[in-house]
C-alpha cells in the first residue's frame, strides 16, 4: 500500500476551510467528512489511506466543488441564461456560442474538471482494498462520476489523463461505471452520509442514461430517488478566500454578480413573474455593469458567498422520468410544476414537439442557473426555447453576430501539450 500511496499526487492540500455536501436528508456530513485543524501541505509519502481517508475524501469533494460552478458559469451565458457584461473575450465568446479553443476560460472549466477527475480517481486507487472505507469511495465514485457527467454534456469531446480525444457516449459510459460503484457502496456503508452520495449518484447515472438515450435505464434510476431528496454543494464565507480570480471555498457565482467582475445579467427571457427566476431590475440595485453597457438585471440564486448549488434532487428525478415516458407524462409534469409556481395551466399545442418544448421550458425555469440547460439543448435543440440563434446580432458592439456551436472544444493547451491528441 505504500507504493500505492506515493503516487496520489503531492498537489493535495489540508485546507482550513472545507467545502463539503449537504443533502437534506438531516445528515452533518461535515462532522463525518472532514475535520480540518491546521491549514498544511501533505507530503504524499506520509499519506496513510485509513488514516488520512477523510481528510482525502474531503479534499477530492473540494476539487469538484471548485470546478462545478464554473461550468454553470460559461453555459448559463452559451444557453442564454445569462447575457455577457464583460469586457473580455470568454464570455462573450460563450455567450455568443463561439468559444475557441484559447480562451481562458475553456481552460478553466476543462481544467478545473479534470482535476476533480484525477483526484477522485486518485482517491479511488489508493482506498482499493483498505477496509471500512465505503463512505470515502462513496464520495471519491460520485465525484467521479459527475465529472465524467460534466464533461460528457459540456464538451463536444474531451480527454483523459493526457489520451486520445473521446466521445460523449464514452464519456457517460464511464461516468456510468463511477455512478454505479458509488450506488452500490454507499449503500453497503451503512451511514447516512454515504446513502445521501448514493442518491446523489443515482440521480446523475438517471441523467447519464437520459443523455447517451438510454431511457429505460433512466426510468429505472429516477423512479428510484427517494421523495424529498435534495442534495447541495455547499460553500463558505472566508474573508481569506475572496479572490475574484479564483474564490475557492466562496461561491463564485455570487462573486460574478455582485462583488467581484460584475458579468452576470439575466437575460430578458429569464426576467419573468415567476419564484424560480426572480432578478432584480438595475434601477432597484443600482450595481454597474462590468462593461458599462449590458443593462444588469441581478440573480437572486446565489446571494451570499455561502449560497448553496443544488446538485442532485428528486425534482431532477422527477424531470428525468417524465421525459423517459413521453408526451403524456411531460404533460403531467408541466401541470405539476405550472401550478406549484403560481402559473396559469398550460393551454398550448398538444403535439408531441409542442409539449416538449414547454417541458423543456419549465425545467429551465425550475432549474435555471444550474448547470442543466446545456445537456438539455445538446439532446434537443429544436424544442430550446431562448438559445442565441445563429446569425441573431449580439447585444453590444463590435461583437460578431450569434454563432452556431452546439458544445465546446477542447482547449488548445490540451492539444498543445497532450503527446495523443491532435485537432
Amino acid at each position: 500500500m505504500k507504493t500505492m500511496t506515493k503516487r496520489l499526487t503531492t498537489r493535495v492540500a489540508v485546507l482550513a476551510t472545507t467545502v463539503l455536501v449537504a443533502a437534506t436528508t438531516g445528515c452533518d456530513l461535515q462532522d463525518e467528512l472532514l475535520e480540518v485543524e491546521n491549514p498544511n501541505v501533505i507530503d504524499a509519502r506520509e499519506i496513510d489511506p485509513a488514516r488520512d481517508a477523510d481528510l482525502l475524501a474531503g479534499s477530492t469533494m473540494q476539487d469538484f466543488a471548485a470546478a462545478y460552478p464554473w461550468q454553470i458559469f460559461y453555459t448559463s451565458y452559451f444557453t442564454g441564461e445569462m447575457m455577457g457584461a464583460d469586457i473580455g473575450s470568454s464570455i462573450n465568446r460563450a455567450a455568443r456560442r463561439d468559444f475557441q479553443g484559447e480562451e481562458g476560460g475553456l481552460t478553466t472549466i476543462f481544467g478545473r474538471m479534470n482535476i476533480s477527475r484525477t483526484s477522485a480517481e486518485s482517491l479511488l486507487e489508493v482506498l482499493a482494498g483498505v477496509a471500512g472505507q465505503e463512505q470515502n469511495t462513496a464520495v471519491a465514485s460520485t465525484v467521479a462520476g459527475y465529472s465524467f457527467l460534466m464533461l460528457a454534456e459540456t464538451f463536444c469531446r474531451a480527454t483523459v489523463a493526457e489520451g486520445p480525444a473521446i466521445d460523449p457516449p464514452a464519456l457517460l459510459d464511464s461516468a456510468v461505471v463511477h455512478l454505479t460503484n458509488a450506488i452500490s457502496v454507499g449503500r453497503s456503508a451503512g451511514t447516512m452520509a454515504a446513502d445521501s452520495f448514493a442518491n446523489a449518484a443515482l440521480v446523475g447515472r438517471a441523467r447519464a442514461h437520459l443523455q447517451a438515450g438510454r431511457t429505460s435505464e433512466a426510468l429505472a434510476d429516477a423512479s428510484s430517488v427517494p421523495a424529498g431528496f435534495q442534495f447541495d454543494i455547499t460553500y463558505v464565507s472566508d474573508l481569506a478566500d475572496r479572490s475574484t480570480e479564483d474564490p475557492r471555498v466562496g461561491n463564485p457565482l455570487y462573486d460574478h454578480t455582485y462583488d467581484g467582475d460584475k458579468s452576470l445579467s439575466v437575460a430578458p427571457a429569464f426576467r419573468l413573474d415567476d419564484p424560480r427566476v426572480r432578478a432584480v431590475p438595475p434601477e432597484e440595485h443600482g450595481i454597474p455593469a462590468r462593461d458599462g453597457v449590458t443593462p444588469y438585471w441581478t440573480q437572486t440564486k446565489y446571494t451570499a458567498w455561502d449560497a448553496p448549488i443544488r446538485l442532485a434532487s428528486k425534482l431532477l428525478a422527477d424531470y428525468i422520468a417524465a421525459e423517459a415516458q413521453g408526451t403524456s407524462a411531460m404533460l403531467d409534469m408541466i401541470q405539476a410544476r405550472r401550478m406549484a409556481n403560481d402559473q396559469p395551466a398550460y393551454d398550448g399545442a398538444m403535439d408531441a414537439q409542442s409539449v416538449l418544448g414547454e417541458f423543456l421550458w419549465q425545467k429551465s425555469l425550475d432549474f435555471y442557473f444550474e448547470g442543466t440547460r446545456m445537456a438539455d439543448s445538446r439532446r434537443h435543440p429544436a424544442a430550446i426555447r431562448a438559445m442565441p440563434v445563429p446569425g441573431a446580432e449580439y447585444h453590444k458592439q463590435p461583437f460578431d453576430p450569434i454563432r452556431d456551436q452546439t458544445c465546446f472544444p477542447i482547449p488548445d493547451s490540451e492539444i498543445d501539450n497532450n503527446p495523443n491528441l491532435s485537432g
